[in-house]
């Protein structure tokens, strides 16, 4: 395994925004980078790819997940600022204070941070900081943009339904690697470190390996 090359292929994976639903980018990324490696490929309607790996004999199907968790926009408010519904396993006490990238259906990129309404540690009651974090009631996204009303969020091209994806904020330090979504980009960087290794030392499988890359895990 080349470790260079492994870290690598995880932190463009990782870069790649992918939240259940939002699979395009992440799923012509992934055609693109197994068929120039000399792997057969089909996408699934629904999202997904099968990589005809190689090799002959009983057959084995080895799969990972690309999609993550992530958020969706619920409602823009009369102020600017949006509200949102989780799109998997996310609660909002996991993520506030994080930046966020909204895609618009035009495929335009916007960025914002998940804060609660009211994020003053100074003149916020005690009551209120007691208040456990929730998307539906005391949480919201501001965007990096001159917005002060519905209309100007809508000007920009944003709508409910768009996506949003949190920053993986990647690391690697002393032999550790730090990020959101390892789960389940590590898995996936591996399979793909493998066709690589294969490629290089001039291998194939002993059976016959299909991989299979789900994009509606997290849901």
């Amino acid at each position: 395994m080349n470790e260079e090359r492994f870290l690598n292929t995880l932190q463009k994976l990782m870069a790649i925004d992918s939240v259940t639903g939002d699979y395009h980018a992440i799923q012509d990324y992934l055609v693109k980078w197994f068929e120039e490696r000399g792997v057969k490929t089909q996408t699934l309607r629904k999202g997904g790819v099968f990589a005809e790996v190689g090799g002959e004999g009983h057959p084995l199907v080895l799969t990972a997940h690309a999609d993550t968790i992530g958020l969706m926009v619920r409602h823009i408010e009369k102020d600017g600022s949006i509200k949102v519904v989780a799109v998997g396993g996310l609660y909002a006490y996991h993520c506030d204070q994080e930046n966020v990238r909204i895609r618009t259906s035009e495929g335009k990129i916007y960025t914002g941070t998940i804060r609660r309404r009211e994020p003053s540690v100074h003149v916020t009651t005690d009551e209120k900081w007691d208040e456990v974090a929730d998307f539906a009631k005391n949480v919201i996204i501001t965007l990096d943009e001159e917005v002060k009303s519905a209309e100007d969020v809508r000007a920009l091209g944003i709508e409910i339904g768009d996506y949003v994806s949190l920053d993986p904020r990647f690391t690697f330090e002393n032999g550790y690697i730090k990020s959101r979504f390892i789960d389940d980009k590590v898995l996936l960087a591996i399979m793909m470190e493998a066709v690589e290794a294969m490629n290089e030392q001039g291998i194939k499988p002993s059976r016959k390996v299909t991989y299979l890359v789900a994009m509606y895990e997290e849901i």
